[in-house]
């Protein structure tokens, strides 16, 4: 029987073996740390009984080899962020499809990832890597001005994004993510420190084949700055596939996909759309953390993770079901849940609000009574979310507003 890798298949991406195992072809799922890592390991995502088999990577990636050939893998597929590079490496030695991998650190480090877009002349922000705040406030000064970002080298989530308005706010930051441990698990000994770009922001995820790049779903983002804390996620609204804005982006993410050596799989951007163009923020070589198949293929009638798997497996049908832009059948919206309330939790009068949205469609909350509730600061320590979908897009408005004020007091402590 056929089989497929798949590597640290947690959260949406673990939806991949929805679609691997309707082809008819076996999982092995390959966790790129010994213990999963516990930002992505969530209850309710992976499981592990739905692979043939489950291997760990120790760091002796010939022993990881050895043990995955008897499977004959066709294709290796990186879940989530941690496994890129891991992916990247087991595809290249397995001689199955794989992007460019002199490039692979590139698609992972910050740093490098935008070197590479001004190696290959795509516009891109004013960046640098720093060990200090010495060294990084010389640079503003010889670069750019306040506010700036100040974020892990590696990352995801804005787990460690700041937006620093003052020299004091960027040294307090600087000394918070030098030597602290990203959610990759990796130890931060550098700092990447970026302009501050002004504009909108939106998301394209993507997937290629042979460096055929097709774009399966552009979101317009909206973020909130907390003070003391960064950017925290607000909601994303899925956009028609067409307009001047969207022609913008996706002539530029191309160029970014190609710089980066992405040729094969799913791809998630982030960018600001400025007075000069789009500007990318950061790209992952892996499938949009925003992906829930069910909403998706309502609103597309097909989804990333799905056009993925064709795209790896069976290309016939990935030709049949990308020769058009997406057409959207209905709006949707993430509301991402946030808070500024603290304390043991007595009872969540948000559930009400929620269930009251006549757009919804679906909800999580990752809290209950009786848990500790903290300030949101970035992804990971978001309350829950919300799915609002819909064809009359009005509604959906009216819900969202119905719920920015009932999150004002949702939960009683």
């Amino acid at each position: 029987m056929k089989t497929c890798v798949i590597v640290d298949a947690y959260r949406f991406s673990n939806d991949y073996i929805h679609y691997i195992s309707n082809k008819h072809i076996q999982c092995v799922h390959v966790q790129s740390t010994v213990p999963p890592l516990p930002d992505y390991a969530r209850p309710g995502g992976y499981h592990a009984g739905d692979y043939v088999a489950n291997l760990f990577y120790d760091g002796n990636l010939t022993l990881l080899v050895k043990q995955l050939k008897p499977f004959n893998p066709i294709a290796v597929i990186a879940g989530t962020e941690p496994g890129v590079m891991l992916a990247d490496e087991l595809s290249h030695a397995l001689s199955v499809k794989s992007n460019h991998y002199l490039l692979s650190r590139a698609r992972l480090d910050k740093y490098e990832m935008i070197a590479a877009l001004q190696h290959a002349g795509v516009r891109h922000m004013k960046y640098s890597k720093v060990q200090n705040s010495h060294e990084a406030l010389e640079w503003i000064s010889k670069n750019t001005h306040f506010p700036v970002v100040a974020k892990p080298l590696q990352s995801a989530g804005t787990d460690d994004v700041f937006v620093c308005a003052t020299e004091d706010e960027l040294k307090e930051k600087i000394e918070i993510i030098i030597g602290k441990k990203n959610s990759l698990g990796n130890t931060n000994n550098s700092v990447l420190i970026q302009e501050f770009l002004q504009g909108t922001e939106y998301m394209v995820n993507s997937v290629s084949n042979h460096g055929h790049h097709y774009f399966t779903d552009i979101w317009e983002c909206q973020k909130r700055y907390i003070k003391g804390q960064g950017m925290i996620y607000d909601r994303e609204t899925l956009m028609a596939s067409q307009g001047e804005v969207q022609t913008h982006i996706t002539t530029y993410i191309t160029d970014v996909l190609n710089a980066l050596g992405i040729q094969h799989g799913a791809a998630h951007a982030e960018l600001i759309f400025t007075d000069s163009g789009p500007i990318l923020i950061e790209v992952g070589a892996r499938v949009g953390g925003n992906n829930n198949r069910n909403p998706h293929t309502a609103c597309l009638g097909v989804n990333q993770l799905e056009l993925a798997v064709d795209a790896y497996l069976d290309e016939e049908a990935y030709m049949a079901k990308t020769h058009h832009p997406y057409r959207l059948l209905k709006h949707m919206t993430a509301v991402l849940l946030s808070t500024q309330q603290q304390g043991k939790i007595k009872a969540i009068p948000l559930i009400q609000a929620i269930e009251a949205c006549r757009s919804l469609y679906w909800y999580r909350l990752n809290v209950r009574v009786g848990d500790m509730l903290r300030p949101t600061q970035q992804l990971y320590s978001s309350p829950g979310e919300v799915i609002l979908l819909n064809e009359q897009y009005d509604l959906i408005e009216r819900d969202y507003q119905d719920l920015m004020r009932a999150m004002e007091h949702g939960f009683i402590v």
